[in-house]
């Protein structure tokens, strides 16, 4: 019984965090007894020692590596986790109140010192426990080898204490013996995903392979969740009140 109703107050607590509604206050103390923080993750940023020529491409992998990775943090149950989105109210709220730059709030993050501190100032202000930052820093693709190796740098960061726990991985993969007809973006997309598996076994000790069920042999690229409608949201925080009255 413990398992579920922890499970709906995780559920809640971010969409309450979303949408800048103020009983995300009640369910940050219900999700305090079931042991989970409260995590932003942020889309990775492309870093300068990306060439020009290969920025497109390293923006795929980067939003490949998003959607692997969040989907691994909510395997471990232990995180609740939402993606980024300037357009939360407390966010727009603090624009309005100059408590920060609309510039602030939407431009990439990276993993430099400003990066840490703005994402650790954007996380706070929606709620949350942690904030996870990426990017990408180097990107190489050897058209004789069919190589590609991705250098990512991602940091879990500790809104309280601002303790920064770093990974630096690299991601590789290789065009198969017998696929010659295998592209660059193929290829990159399956060291991404090597990457990504990396990233989330340093954090969180959930594997790619557990979270897909099979390994990425089929170099097909993620695609994000839909957005979930607010009226269910609307019967969970009905749900909630229920559990918390002791009903």
């Amino acid at each position: 019984m413990k398992s579920g109703a922890c499970d709906i107050v995780k559920q809640l607590r971010k969409v309450f965090i979303s949408i800048g509604v103020l009983g995300s206050v009640l369910v940050t103390i219900a999700v305090g007894n079931c042991a989970s923080q409260a995590v932003v993750v942020f889309p990775f940023a492309v870093g300068s020692g990306v060439p020009v020529s290969k920025t497109e491409l390293a923006k795929q992998y980067a939003d490949d590596m998003l959607t692997l990775i969040t989907e691994g943090l909510r395997q471990t149950q232990r995180y609740s986790v939402m993606l980024f989105d300037p357009r939360v109210a407390s966010v727009r709220r603090a624009i309005a109140e100059q408590l920060m730059t609309e510039k602030e709030a939407t431009q990439p993050i990276d993993t430099t010192a400003d990066g840490a501190a703005k994402a650790r100032k954007l996380t706070s202000l929606v709620g949350a426990d942690v904030a996870m930052i990426g990017s990408i820093e180097e990107y190489t693709f050897n058209e004789k080898t069919g190589e590609a190796v991705l250098t990512v740098t991602a940091q879990m960061i500790d809104v309280q204490t601002g303790s920064i726990e770093p990974v630096v991985v690299t991601g590789r993969a290789k065009r198969a013996g017998d696929r010659s007809d295998q592209t660059e973006e193929a290829i990159g997309i399956s060291a991404a995903y090597d990457a990504a598996e990396k990233i989330l076994t340093s954090v969180a000790s959930v594997s790619a392979t557990e979270l897909t069920g099979t390994p990425n042999h089929g170099h097909e690229s993620v695609k994000p969740e839909k957005k979930k409608g607010l009226i269910p949201a609307m019967l969970g925080a009905i749900l909630l009140g229920y559990l918390l009255s002791g009903g």
